[in-house]
């Protein structure tokens, strides 16, 4: 039972299948929140325009400088 429900997401997951919570920002988004963040706009402006909090314009930023 165990090992067909494993073998099962393994499928899934070479298929391209995302699993978890779906992101908040789209990529369309996530660019267009970095081009704010790169011109000096504050997170929290930017948190409101996209109405999310901080702490997801923070993960974007975070991303930014992993790359």
């Amino acid at each position: 039972m165990i090992s067909a429900t494993y073998s099962g997401i393994a499928r899934a997951k070479a298929a391209g299948k995302r699993f978890g919570r779906p992101p908040i920002l789209s990529e369309e988004q996530k660019q267009t929140v970095t081009e704010r963040l790169n011109a000096g706009i504050s997170i929290s402006a930017i948190a409101r325009e996209f109405n999310t909090t901080r702490q997801t314009i923070l993960r974007v930023k975070a991303g930014l400088l992993q790359e």
